[in-house]
């Protein structure tokens, strides 16, 4: 958890929360495609019995996926379970914040590198490191981002979504 302070817990997310504002969630967040399905079946399940475990909630959502779209390369829930945990850990908001901060922090010829996983977190960095680069004092080093090749896919696999970029302070 990035904030120790915050005592609630996916579980207490996901027990309480309303349709809309999980299907926002779900929708913005983990970009999901069935994100109504997805709330409607976690509604519907949590009326009767309360969630308790990631493999209650991982079953719900794989029986909320339409079958023909169950057996692909990334589990069904792998969206849910991301979304729940960028909200729940306010991850962009804590991106945003470290971007924000980062001309104070960055030495002369310093540089920052990210690495991100979830295309709204390099949707976030593309454009804060743009900005800066544009006000001058900054330059990318890559214009695209490095992404993983076959050797390093081959190795590790959870990296293909990663994208890595990185800005240096120029003055």
């Amino acid at each position: 958890r990035l904030d120790g302070a915050n005592s609630d817990t996916a579980g207490d997310y996901i027990n309480t929360v309303g349709k809309d504002e999980l299907v926002e969630v779900l929708r913005e967040l983990g970009e999901e495609s069935y994100a109504v399905k997805i709330a409607d079946f976690i509604i519907e399940n949590r009326a009767i019995k309360p969630i308790e475990t990631t493999f209650q909630l991982r079953d719900i959502i794989y029986r909320a996926y339409p079958a023909h779209k169950r057996f692909g390369k990334v589990h069904p829930a792998t969206k849910t379970f991301q979304a729940l945990r960028i909200a729940i850990n306010g991850e962009l908001t804590h991106l945003l914040k470290a971007l924000e901060d980062l001309p104070q922090f960055l030495s002369p010829n310093g540089r920052m590198l990210i690495i991100s996983f979830h295309s709204l977190e390099d949707r976030i960095v593309k454009q804060a490191f743009k900005k800066l680069a544009d006000t001058g004092g900054y330059s990318l080093i890559n214009k695209k981002p490095i992404i993983p090749g076959a050797p390093e896919l081959a190795i590790n696999p959870r990296s293909r979504s990663s994208k890595l970029r990185i800005i240096k302070r120029t003055i």
